[in-house]
């Protein structure tokens, strides 16, 4: 007689989960973006033409970079600007501490604009110099580590 209350009960339980998680999973209703907007990521190499001589690196460098990345030869190249979109809550002081990661990185800011929306969120979108892949890899995540900051990625012609 215990086992059949159990089951029952255990039924009901299960049956309530299932209300619930349906009921989440439509409900409430989740726009990223308005109807009328779409987002398109688009990822590109451009490798920038090179500044000095190539070297071959050593083991210990090699054993250093992920293995996917290891190139056994290192060509120093230039950078042409990179355009980063970082979108946040809006907020008094949020620029001044995007720019001291910035500056702390010594990165320079080549270009800026902001875009507010009406949810209380901005989009900022800067062009800046940076040394390459591995500086712009650290950049992204203490930018992310910025009170208020949603998410930040590259940017193409300011989308």
């Amino acid at each position: 007689m215990d086992n059949i209350g159990r089951y029952f009960g255990q039924g009901i339980l299960y049956a309530l989960f299932a209300l619930l998680l349906g009921y989440f999973s439509t409900s409430p209703r989740y726009r990223n973006l308005e109807p009328d907007q779409a987002l398109l990521r688009l990822s590109f190499m451009h490798p920038g033409k090179i500044v000095s001589d190539c070297r071959r690196r050593t083991s210990e460098e090699l054993a250093k970079i992920p293995a996917n990345m290891r190139q056994s030869m290192d060509c120093p190249r230039e950078r042409s600007p990179v355009r980063v979109r970082v979108e946040a809550w809006d907020r008094v002081g949020l620029l001044r501490d995007l720019s001291n990661v910035l500056a702390d990185e010594k990165v320079n800011i080549v270009g800026l604009q902001s875009v507010e929306h009406t949810d209380g969120t901005i989009t900022i979108y800067m062009t800046l110099h940076t040394s390459g892949i591995q500086q712009l890899s650290r950049l992204f995540a203490k930018i992310e580590t910025v009170k208020s900051v949603l998410n930040a990625q590259r940017s193409n012609n300011g989308t």
